[in-house]
């Protein structure tokens, strides 16, 4: 079944059925907007006098800025992938094993450069014979040499992955300290995202297209993340350092909510769909309003009542994507940030080079472009930049594919 991308069968007002091996363009965009965000947040140190309510809160703040709720968005997103792409393996006559396999590849892919990232941030100038901005485009460099989506018949592939692992080694095996002061710390963002989609993946594997199934593993992920803040599982505390839900249970769920807004696609019209989404959207903000006064709204402590307002905000914006993208069909005005949706990790990655070359060259703009709200002007515009440097690099055939 072909993949719908207008909307006159849902204003004819026909019943249709989502085939999950297709794409969905609101879901691409949705997630080029929330990278082009991502990129755009993360640029904000480089300014001064940013509005403190665009700014992450505190760990212990009651409350969230506008750069607390991209993330937990992106997760969604990547819930909400993660049918089509298992549903597209099954249709090449993939088997659960290798399924599994697939899910354990990308799992292990994230985490590891979660892993070199996040121990690169705790690296000090001072430790380092050199600018540590090199260290940066290394590791970087080697992820590209290990993870490209080479052309099929490409015979250097493999030496130019060995160059990749090998690069991995030298930058592990010469970390001030030695290998054994490398720690995973707290992963990373993609470290984060990578065992989120592992406890997200088995599950969907399991429950398949269940929606009772589904819903119930969304959930105990909630439930979970309730109970560890109730301190009901502060007896396992011993188990926690091998054992564990990622932050409590917590970003499975986000994963879960894309997961189940996806399926629950699939046997609905367009009509329904929308409204459907909007209603869940402001239950789960409205929960986690009722969660707020036990723990608080807090990021970093990933508080029950985050991720259920987080989640909620995540639904009504899709909704609104969805209903001008999909039903409406209004797509030209995206075209611009596809890069951003078809190589999503790419696209995270390339700041890297970019804040490097800045911090190597010595390049910074006047002053008076770094004041708010001139300043947040030029963020969008770095954000701008680095998804179009994206397009250019897909077309040279480099692209992030794990």
């Amino acid at each position: 079944m072909n993949t719908v991308t207008g909307g006159s069968c849902c204003r004819a007002g026909k019943r249709i059925k989502c085939n999950l091996m297709n794409r969905i363009a609101s879901i691409d965009i949705f997630r080029a907007i929330t990278m082009c965000l991502m990129i755009f947040v993360n640029d904000f140190w480089t300014l001064r006098n940013v509005p403190k309510w665009l700014l992450h809160t505190e760990m212990y703040e009651d409350g969230m800025g506008f750069s607390d709720v991209i993330f937990p968005v992106f997760l969604v997103i990547v819930g909400m992938s993660l049918p089509f792409a298992i549903g597209r393996r099954k249709k090449a006559g993939d088997g659960p094993l290798i399924i599994l396999k697939h899910i354990g590849e990308r799992t292990l892919a994230l985490v590891v450069m979660g892993f070199f990232l996040v121990n690169y941030e705790y690296l000090k100038a001072e430790e380092l014979p050199f600018a540590r901005s090199w260290v940066g485009m290394y590791l970087v460099t080697c992820f590209f040499l290990i993870w490209n989506s080479y052309p099929a018949g490409f015979k250097a592939a493999t030496g130019l992955k060995g160059a990749g692992i090998a690069g991995l080694l030298v930058f592990a095996f010469s970390y001030p300290g030695g290998v054994g002061a490398l720690k995973p710390y707290w992963w990373g963002i993609l470290g984060l995202i990578g065992w989120s989609y592992l406890w997200a993946a088995l599950a969907y594997l399991w429950a398949g297209n269940n929606l009772r199934r589904l819903t119930g593993i969304t959930l105990f992920f909630l439930l979970f993340c309730v109970l560890a803040f109730a301190g009901y599982f502060s007896v396992l505390a011993p188990v926690k350092k091998y054992v564990w839900l990622v932050e409590n249970g917590a970003l499975p769920f986000l994963c879960m909510l894309g997961v189940l807004a996806s399926v629950f696609y699939q046997n609905r019209t367009f009509r329904y769909y929308v409204p459907a989404l909007m209603l869940i959207g402001v239950a789960l903000i409205g929960t986690g309003f009722f969660f707020r006064p036990y723990w608080g709204i807090s990021k970093i402590l990933a508080t029950p009542a985050w991720i259920c307002i987080c989640g909620g905000i995540a639904y009504v914006v899709y909704a609104l994507l969805f209903w001008i993208m999909d039903v409406r069909g209004w797509q030209q005005w995206s075209s611009f940030l596809k890069p951003a949706g078809i190589a999503t990790l790419t696209c995270y990655l390339v700041p890297y080079y970019w804040y490097a070359v800045r911090s190597l060259t010595g390049i910074r703009l006047p002053e008076a472009l770094l004041e708010s709200p001139v300043g947040l002007l030029m963020s969008m515009g770095v954000s701008l930049i680095i998804i179009q440097l994206t397009g250019l690099l897909i077309r040279w055939g480099v692209k992030l594919k794990v």
